[in-house]
Order: C-alpha cells, then sequence, then structure tokens
C-alpha cells in the first residue's frame, strides 16, 4: 500500500508480533494493507464508473467532441482498459479494450458501428494508447525500442 502504517496499525502489529511473532505480524499486516487498499480501488472505481455518461450515444459524443474534457483515462481506468508501460508505469488506455468494456457496460449492441467509433475517438484524444504492436509501452519507449543503435 503506498502509505505509511499508523500509529494504530504499528501498535496492533507489535501486540500481534508479541503474541503470534515477528513473521505473523509481519503477514498479518502486508494482509490487512491489501485488503484495505482493494477497498479503495473498488471505491475509487464505483466513483469513477459513476462519472460515466448516463448513455453510450452520451459516451460517444463526448469522446468525439473536441475538448470536451472528457476524463478517458480515469473513465478507461474504471473499465479495466488500462495497463502501465513496462518501463516506466505510464498508463496506456487501450482503446479496443476500452470500447468493448463501455458496450458492456451500457448493455449496449454494436449497432451502427459504435466500437470503432469510440476506438477512433480515443486514438485521436490526447491520452496515451502506446505504441503499435502489444500496446506493453507507452509511444515513447516503443519508439525507442524499435530504433537500430
Amino acid at each position: 500500500m503506498p502509505a505509511s502504517i499508523g500509529a494504530e496499525g504499528m501498535f496492533l502489529a507489535a501486540l500481534h508480533a508479541l503474541a503470534r511473532g515477528e513473521a505473523r505480524a509481519i503477514s498479518k499486516v502486508r494482509r490487512d494493507a491489501r485488503r484495505e487498499w482493494r477497498e479503495i480501488d473498488q471505491i475509487a472505481r464505483r466513483e469513477k464508473l459513476a462519472e460515466l455518461p448516463a448513455t453510450i450515444e452520451d459516451l460517444v459524443e463526448q469522446l468525439e467532441g473536441s475538448g470536451s474534457g472528457a476524463d478517458i483515462e480515469g473513465w478507461a481506468e474504471a473499465l479495466g482498459a488500462t495497463n502501465a508501460c513496462a518501463i516506466c508505469g505510464t498508463t496506456i488506455v487501450d482503446p479496443s479494450a476500452f470500447a468493448e468494456a463501455a458496450l458492456r457496460h451500457y448493455e449496449a449492441d454494436d449497432d451502427g458501428g459504435l466500437q470503432e467509433r469510440i476506438e477512433t475517438a480515443i486514438r485521436r484524444s490526447s491520452v496515451e494508447t502506446g505504441g503499435w504492436g502489444d500496446g506493453s509501452l507507452c509511444a515513447y519507449h516503443n519508439e525507442q525500442a524499435a530504433k537500430d543503435d
């Protein structure tokens, strides 16, 4: 968990270490931190999903609108359509995964090429969609990896 343990948590860990041993106390602290982080992540995901437009048509309209201020990266994280650059950790939005997840979220059929419109809008936006290929690298590192030294 990207936070330090508080005084109360430290005290409880010390008591657990006295009662059950240091190794078990460390395991408990790690388990508790993972559980707490999952809870925080689930709450954040629900909040981001609640920020999605009411309909898929509204979503496509916001994605295609120039300078709309749509939180594409946040929505993509909530929809599970992101990964991180294997080198620098930059968040990469997967346009195909985003479109598929959005269609599932709205329980919409791909009538009228919605998936293609969503993918195109994301690729045209300013979000990082990775380099060509498997998308495990951001555009910069993909380009660097493709250069011959």
